[in-house]
């Protein structure tokens, strides 16, 4: 009756193919969404800091107080910031001011007490995203 068993096991193997195909796609699909998921945070944080521009544009230590002038750069994104983080340096040593809470209208005056005459000093600003701060990747230097 049945003379040609050939065809029946070369359909069978052809569905288990299909099936084996579609289980490795799906495995695939899940591992690269839950690191785009991932990477989609970061992505996000670098599109809001694109356009925002922080300089410091002064600098003046005396008595073991340096005080630096942050000011929004011509062009910059309005978009508000959670704050910025100083650093100033002696070009050898430096000293760090911690985060300074708040946005950077147009102009800003920080002090730091530090031990070190400064003749340079690093603005990191970070926003505010979900109650954690996030820090941008560009930094502005002076002089």
């Amino acid at each position: 009756m049945l003379k040609n068993k050939q065809g029946i096991s070369g359909i069978v193997l052809t569905i288990i193919m299909i099936g084996f195909v579609l289980v490795a796609a799906g495995i695939v699909w899940a591992v690269i969404s839950n690191i785009l998921q991932h990477q989609k945070g970061s992505i996000d944080i670098s599109d809001k800091c694109m356009g925002i521009i922080i300089n410091p544009t002064s600098l003046s230590c005396s008595g073991g107080v340096c005080n630096v002038t942050l000011e929004r750069g011509l062009g910059s994104s309005t978009d508000e910031i959670g704050g910025a983080e100083v650093i100033v340096s002696d070009g050898t040593n430096s000293a760090s001011s911690g985060k300074i809470d708040g946005d950077v209208v147009t102009s800003k005056k920080i002090s730091i007490t530090t031990d070190i005459s400064a003749t340079e000093a690093d603005v990191k600003i970070y926003l505010k995203v979900e109650g954690e701060d996030k820090f941008c990747s560009q930094i502005s230097s002076y002089p």
